[in-house]
């Protein structure tokens, strides 16, 4: 059984990990709700308030929260939930970096990302799942990033979009890759924010795709 004293420190090391992706210096150019893109039956637009419980649903499946945030295969359930609980906590507090992917007007997934300007250049991260179990395997999941890369590059301007995933998670990969992604050695859009010390985060790998490369695919 897990003590109180090692839950605790485990949920302060999840609440370090979400900071990091939540509490970042969001650029100017950061719309205060996303506008809505549409591609055939697939639409994406900001995630709406009473849809935070439908995206809790979802990540009481553990399993899928493991993949969503990259833990590690030896991370309990009770570390896993803390996780979840702080994802959603920040949630609550502020929709706008969250996009939700519906296919004919019905939600099955969600995508986050935030913009950052470094040295005159602006950098996008983003990161995607599909909660609904019935919808994988459909190319949703790359139709909505690649509309999603389309709106980052054009109309807010990125030079460069960054995204990881855990080194055990073979489907993202090919299909971050099969979007053009190359894989990368670490990622700038961190650049000189902390890093938690978090032992619970499997290895990851990290990607890169630059607006030149993004455009050579859409001639």
């Amino acid at each position: 059984m897990t003590d109180i004293s090692e839950l605790r420190s485990r949920l302060r090391r999840a609440f370090e990990r979400m900071l990091r992706y939540v509490n970042v210096p969001l650029a100017s150019g950061m719309p205060s709700s996303f506008p809505e893109c549409r591609d055939g039956d697939l639409t994406l637009r900001g995630l709406r308030e009473q849809e935070i419980a439908v995206f809790s649903g979802w990540l009481r499946d553990l399993h899928l929260a493991r993949y969503a945030f990259g833990l590690s295969l030896d991370a309990d359930d009770s570390y896993i939930q803390g996780v979840v609980n702080d994802h959603i906590s920040f949630l609550k507090q502020d929709r706008r970096s969250y996009v939700a992917i519906c296919v004919n007007n019905k939600l099955i997934g969600c995508i986050y990302y935030h913009i950052r300007d470094i040295d005159g250049l602006r950098f996008g991260i983003l990161g995607i799942f599909i909660g609904l179990e019935e919808e994988r395997g459909r190319g949703y999941g790359t139709r909505s990033l690649d509309l999603l890369l389309g709106f980052l590059f054009g109309e807010l301007g990125c030079s460069c979009v960054e995204l990881d995933t855990a080194n055990y998670n073979k489907v993202a990969q090919r299909t971050y890759e099969g979007l053009g992604f190359s894989v990368c050695a670490d990622q700038r859009f961190y650049e000189g924010l902390p890093s938690p010390n978090d032992i619970e985060l499997a290895p990851s790998v990290y990607y890169r795709l630059t607006k030149e490369q993004w455009q050579a695919r859409h001639i």
